[in-house]
This record gives C-alpha cells, structure tokens and sequence, in this order.
C-alpha cells in the first residue's frame, strides 16, 4: 500500500514467486523512513527487525525521494555524489563468513564511478572494526575489500550510469565455488551477464573472514573512507543466503520490473 503526501492510498498486488529460498534480507522500498533527522530502512527478510537499517555519517549528506519517477514513483534513498560520507548499515550481529553462498540483488541508479575502477560502496558488508579495513563492498561495475586485493570477485567493470538497473551478485560459497554478476534495465526483459568466474583463490584474498554488518551507500568507519563513496540511488536491496537458480532469478526480475519500471 502507498500513500502520498495527501494520505490517498493506493494498493498493488505483485505477481511473483519469491519461495523457495526466502530472503535474510530484504529492504523494500515502502520501508524507507525519513525522521527528519535519520533515515531507517525496517528489514521485511527472515532475519526480523534486529536487521533494521539505521543512518551513519551526516543527515544532511542523504538524498530521500519519497516519489521517485525514475522507479515507477517508489521510494529511494542515496547520495547526491560520491564525495557524500553518509549511509546505512545493520545492527551488529549477522555473522557472515567469508566463504558462504549467496545472491544479492539491488535496485539502483548508479550515476557515476570516477574515484576508482574497483567499484564504490552501493552494498556490501563491514567487519565492524575501527576502521574500514576488511569492509567487502560491491556496486554494478565490481567489488572490492579494503586491505585485501581489492577485486575478490572482479577488480572493474563498467557500471551502467545512464539507467536505473537491476543487478545481481551470486556466489556458490565454498573453495572453488562459481560466481557470477549480471545487471538488467528495468525496461529489459533479460538478464545481462557482466562475469563470471570461480573463487581458486580471490577469497583469499578478503581482510576478514567474518562480517557483523549489512551495509549501503558508504563503508561503516566514515571517518576512515576517503573514497568509493556511492554517486547514486537505491530504492530495494535483498540478501539471501543462497546462490539461487536461474529460474528463481527471474521470479525476482518480474517482481522488481512490475514494481518499479
């Protein structure tokens, strides 16, 4: 159900599939919340509202679009550029190993990636520490670990800036386990494979072998990052804990497409 600033109400019914492998993690875009002074994103996955999402740096740094006609007029929250120290992140306690299976799949508006060719901060995890070394951070071009080699899966790519996409990390866990990254317009109707590859030896690779939070936007220790600041927005981030199917993938694309393109 949406509302907007008048209190008219509208209801939208979703033809999807999401079971079986339920998200951990799943941070829609109706549950974004704008104190005024805070932002929060309430967690909708398995994983309950211990997982909620709280603000991180300064209010003031956050761009809010409570109707954002670049996701079918839903919700989004990000930043303005990507000098912006400011984001989200998790509770700790989630206690993610390096090596575990899993997809992660993100609405986005990336509008820039010019501070490095290794991927910014869109989402991704911290390892809670007093600095940012070991946070794992992923957006539509690649990913990164600070104080690792800095491209577990792969080091760059070419994130699409002039769009709002769909994109998709998915990891078999384990030593040797395959991974891939795909993205997907939401005016497309198939997925777009970006790479892919095995984990032979890139985990290895990480700071941290263990992470307490979920994050987006920017790493945990603001005052640590100098770079990989996110330019963009996101409007719905899902976790699970699992590399799902093709098939499953595609029960999410038609979710994500119906709700917001």
């Amino acid at each position: 159900r949406a509302t907007d600033n008048e209190n008219n109400t509208a209801d939208r019914t979703f033809n999807i599939i999401i079971n079986p492998n339920p998200a951990l993690l799943w941070y829609k875009s109706e549950d974004i919340t704008d104190t005024g002074s805070a932002i929060t994103w309430a967690n909708s996955g398995s994983l309950g509202s211990d997982e909620d999402m709280s603000s991180f740096g300064t209010y003031s740094n956050f761009e809010y679009t409570a109707s954002d006609s670049e996701f079918g007029n839903n919700k989004s929250i990000g930043h303005p550029d990507n000098t912006t120290k400011s984001g989200l992140a998790t509770p700790t306690g989630i206690d993610k190993t390096v090596g575990d299976a899993f997809t992660l799949l993100c609405v986005m508006r990336q509008r820039s990636n010019s501070l490095s060719s290794l991927g910014e901060s869109g989402f991704g995890w911290s390892a809670n520490q007093s600095n940012n070394n070991g946070d794992w951070m992923f957006d539509t071009g690649g990913d990164h670990s600070w104080g690792g080699d800095y491209g577990e899966f792969r080091a760059s790519g070419s994130p699409d800036t002039s769009n709002p996409v769909i994109v998709m990390w998915r990891f078999a866990g384990g030593s040797g386990g395959a991974w891939n990254a795909s993205r997907m317009g939401l005016s497309d109707s198939t997925w777009t494979a970006l790479a892919n590859g095995t984990d032979d030896d890139p985990l290895g690779d990480v700071a941290n072998t263990t992470y307490e939070r979920f994050q987006i936007l920017d790493n945990y220790d603001v005052g640590a990052g100098s770079s990989h600041h996110f330019d963009g927005k996101i409007a719905e981030v899902v976790w699970i804990g699992s590399s799902i199917s093709d098939t499953h993938s595609n029960y999410w694309r038609d979710y994500f497409k119906e709700k917001f393109g």
